[in-house]
């Protein structure tokens, strides 16, 4: 074989094993980089279904809990009106009849001891009056806290608008505790009702609004 025709072949068979090298470089390469890229993909939707499952616990953790804060809300409410209210008051428990006074008895939130204890007393209306007073600070207090205290240990888990909302609700009904004492023992009539109108007012506007915001929510339109 001369120079030339070994050249040429040398040549040859340099330049096949170079394609082949290039086109297998292609190919392996292709093929990492593929791999690379479906691992990258793989990570990317490990990360995703991760973020996706914690929202998802998150916001069922909310919708969990709105419905308890606001039934805790309402508890307070319905013990503010009673207990705040003069209504009872204006009756005069000793010329009820017992099945009276056994009916509007069976309309307040006393225990069974303190209802016996009204039916029992030869004062009944001071009975009334002093267990009103005794009871209407701790139950208030008792209630409000407790609608405080579950909105503080969840609030983590509220959109901004609601949490906002709600944390304007506690810090009102925590301002106006006072308020509750004075309105419950005031024997002044008409400051206690310009008092408790203003109360009655602006805890009702808030109300309103956070349930509007609750309902929306619920509805998925915030």
């Amino acid at each position: 074989m001369d120079i030339k025709t070994f050249f040429i072949t040398t040549s040859t068979s340099v330049g096949s094993a170079i394609l082949l090298f290039i086109g297998l470089s292609k190919y392996f390469g292709n093929k990492f980089i593929e791999s690379q890229f479906n691992k990258s993909i793989e990570k990317y939707k490990q990360k995703i279904n991760l973020e996706f499952d914690r929202i998802s616990k998150i916001n069922q953790r909310e919708f969990e809990v709105l419905p308890i804060i606001w039934s805790k809300l309402q508890i307070h409410k319905r013990n503010l009106q009673f207990y705040t209210n003069n209504y009872f008051l204006a009756l005069d428990m000793d010329t009820l009849t017992d099945e009276e006074l056994s009916d509007i008895l069976a309309k307040t939130p006393f225990s069974l001891f303190e209802k016996n204890m009204i039916i029992q007393s030869e004062n009944k209306m001071q009975e009334y009056i002093n267990i009103t007073r005794t009871n209407g600070m701790f139950v208030l207090q008792q209630s409000c806290f407790d609608f405080i205290n579950t909105y503080d240990n969840n609030r983590i888990f509220l959109p901004e608008n609601l949490d906002l909302k709600i944390n304007e609700i506690s810090e009102f009904l925590k301002s106006t505790l006072t308020v509750y004492r004075f309105i419950i023992t005031s024997n002044n009539e008409v400051i206690n009702n310009v008092a408790k109108s203003d109360f009655d007012r602006n805890f009702e506007k808030l109300s309103s609004e956070l349930g509007r915001l609750i309902q929306n929510r619920l509805l998925f339109q915030n």
